[in-house]
């Protein structure tokens, strides 16, 4: 698996047989967030990951913070969790380590949510060195670059999660995308 999934530069992360380069969906999403967690647990996002992992599509996650200076209790949680996501080290762990945020998503006004110690824990859960992850975590560096990857996307035109698109469509994630089988 590891070898379908790349770490990009721009904080995205592409999911695709090698020589797979479209059809293209990009999940656009937010680890805080109720809707993409329903979302991340659904029937779509399985169907997404098996027809990438099948080379029937390429899938791009976006995850960035959606949440705003006047919701600073959710932008809190939701910095973190982007931040930690920022610092898995190796594409083969970011799946498991993206799922496992989303299994133990805080309630979306949890102050504190998504503390330090729970991401490291959930590193530490799905194979990710503690030490480094940590170091990353707290680093002005990857704070930045998470801000960067928040500019990234609203810069795109994305105003709520999960949106999903399809060759740059808007698909409505929650009513089933798959043919269905006669």
């Amino acid at each position: 698996m590891a070898d379908l999934i790349t770490l990009q530069a721009d904080g995205t992360v592409r999911m695709a047989q090698p020589g797979v380069k479209a059809p293209v969906v990009e999940v656009y999403e937010d680890y805080a967030c109720p809707a993409c967690l329903e979302f991340a647990k659904g029937e779509n996002s399985k169907w997404l990951r098996h027809a990438a992992f099948s080379g029937e599509i390429v899938v791009v996650f976006h995850p960035f913070t959606l949440f705003s200076a006047k919701t600073p209790v959710q932008r809190a949680n939701s910095r973190r969790a982007l931040t930690a996501s920022l610092c898995v080290p190796t594409p083969g762990k970011w799946l498991e380590y993206h799922d496992a945020l989303y299994a133990h998503q805080p309630g979306p006004f949890k102050r504190g949510g998504f503390p330090y110690k729970k991401l490291v824990r959930l590193a530490k859960s799905t194979g990710i060195p503690v030490e480094p992850f940590f170091a990353c975590l707290k680093s002005a560096e990857t704070a930045k670059r998470a801000d960067k990857v928040t500019e990234l996307v609203f810069g795109r035109g994305i105003e709520g999660t999960p949106t999903v698109r399809y060759k740059g469509e808007e698909l409505d994630w929650s009513v089933p995308w798959w043919p269905e089988e006669d």
